[in-house]
């Protein structure tokens, strides 16, 4: 029988392949009997601790087995799982308790440990030395049951609990592994933080599959993540942009001597430069290079797999299996092809809701609208164009960032870029560009010859009033733009330059 939860699936294979490769880390590696075990003295610690069905328990805890079993054994017991960094301020963990009223913490950091806002336990206390209980002293979670509380704030806005439900996690694993092509035998090098989005469902595609997961240090320590690829034959590899990025940096591309073993890549959190897409192409020949849309509420809905879709590489591609993408106008129709439209998503994956909050006008009916804009080819390809609120207005024209940003992105100069409004007395708002330049870029061009750039790519009234060139953008831990934060960028930048034009 086919379980009805991944906590059910963790347990099916701990008892059909009990023998096989769960977690690795370091030279160790633990069997999916053994994982089993660990998280079944997680939950009877845990219970012994006062959880009780529907507590919220924050795990704040970092890329380390110890994650993997209090995340599980939460789950067990039918406690809703609040993943954290670890290195949580107690500000932020005091904001996190009175959100959410969470009954106790689990880390490995001490200074968590001391005063905590609600109840707190070492993360070694829930498998050093707990007592073994038996399975069948837990009542499995229901389906509808919530698994997870995400907490969020995309680039905006105060944070909010997303509530991921036990079907909408492990449809959400269904859905990726079905266009990935994960399988017991894979093998991912996960470097990822486990407390976000992208990293935990990494980590539930591998439990759904059988698979293993490789827990390898963060990016910044490129030898180290090699060495666990190279020692246990990873066949996976996840990340995002801003990791790809600091990896050719540290290491340039050596990451391409795994390219005969690694079957797939996963990509995703943020959009990516069409130059880096191309180098990961050369570079990994006959790798699945795909890269995710989605969001907290609703993962991986789109993706979009590189050499199967060279020609589409602006797009984030199709549907993911089992979801469906509409493009809809302001009473909820669906929009003609390369009509910009609101982004609406739908499928068994998409969050029950939000904690202790309503979702407005988020979620409604089967629809979550995500507040991305956007149009689809006549193919199905979605192609996205910035959020709704951050569309500039000039003179009654709606301009998308994302679109001249992308244009800026083919300059051979330009690194990174992010376009936000600026105050216009003729048309009310205009563009302001932030550029950050390439490594070893001393003389940079003008306004003018950007403005020149530009003009064979955008209509006049798109192109930039302005131009600073800044050290970077502020992006958050996923690598998305800050664009509440960006106009911190004025006082930190050289004079703007101005490009002396108007639409």
């Amino acid at each position: 029988m086919t379980p009805r939860t991944l906590i059910g699936q963790l347990a099916q294979h701990a008892q059909t392949r009990p023998a096989s490769l769960a977690v690795a880390v370091g030279t160790s590696g633990f069997t999916y009997g053994e994982f089993w075990e660990r998280v079944l003295r997680a939950a009877g610690a845990l219970r012994e601790a006062g959880v009780e069905p529907g507590d919220r328990v924050v795990v704040a805890a970092p890329r380390e087995p110890e994650f993997l079993y209090a995340y599980f054994g939460c789950h067990l017991l039918r406690a809703i799982a609040v993943p954290h960094d670890p290195d949580i301020v107690p500000a932020r963990l005091q904001g996190i308790v009175d959100l959410l009223n969470a009954r106790i913490t689990l880390t490995s950091r001490r200074a968590a440990l001391e005063a905590p806002p609600c109840a707190s336990l070492a993360l070694t206390a829930l498998t050093h030395g707990a007592a073994l209980p038996h399975a069948d002293e837990f009542v499995d979670p229901q389906p509808e049951d919530p698994a997870d509380v995400l907490l969020t704030s995309g680039t905006t806005g105060k944070a909010k609990g997303v509530i991921l439900t036990h079907r909408n996690i492990l449809a959400a694993a269904r859905n990726i592994n079905q266009f990935i092509g994960n399988t017991a035998e894979d093998r991912e090098a996960l470097a990822l933080p486990l407390s976000h989005s992208f990293g935990l469902a990494r980590v539930r595609c591998q439990v759904l599959a059988g698979g293993a997961v490789i827990l390898a240090p963060g990016f910044q320590f490129p030898k180290q993540v090699f060495e666990a690829m190279r020692s246990w034959r990873a066949t996976g590899f996840s990340f995002v942009p801003a990791a790809w990025a600091l990896l050719v940096r540290l290491a340039g591309e050596r990451v391409a001597e795994f390219s005969p073993q690694l079957k797939y890549i996963e990509i995703g959190s943020a959009a990516m430069p069409r130059s880096e897409k191309e180098r990961l192409m050369r570079l990994f020949p006959h790798t699945r290079i795909c890269m995710h849309y989605g969001l907290t509420e609703a993962s991986r809905s789109a993706f979009i797999e590189f050499h199967q879709s060279k020609d589409r590489l602006d797009s984030v591609g199709r549907p993911t299996p089992n979801v469906e993408i509409e493009i809809v106008d302001e009473d909820g129709r669906e929009v003609a092809p390369r009509q910009i439209g609101k982004i609406r998503i739908s499928g068994a994956h998409v969050t029950a809701g939000y904690w202790g909050a309503a979702a407005g006008e988020r979620l409604r009916g089967a629809w979550l609208y995500t507040g991305d804009l956007g149009y689809r080819d006549e193919d199905g390809y979605l192609y996205l164009c910035g959020r709704e609120d951050d569309v500039i207005n000039i003179g009654g024209r709606k301009v998308h960032p994302a679109e001249i940003e992308q244009a800026l992105l083919g300059h051979e100069q330009i690194a990174d870029a992010v376009c936000v409004a600026t105050p216009d007395s003729l048309t009310g708002e205009a563009v302001r560009a932030f550029l950050v330049a390439k490594r070893g870029q001393t003389e940079l061009p003008s306004a003018e010859a950007l403005a020149d750039f530009l003009r064979a790519r955008l209509e006049q009234y798109k192109i930039p009033v302005a131009f600073e060139w800044v050290g970077s953008i502020p992006r958050n831990a996923s690598g998305k733009v800050e664009r509440r934060t960006v106009a911190g960028l004025l006082g930190a930048s050289r004079a703007p330059q101005d490009a002396g034009v108007r639409g």
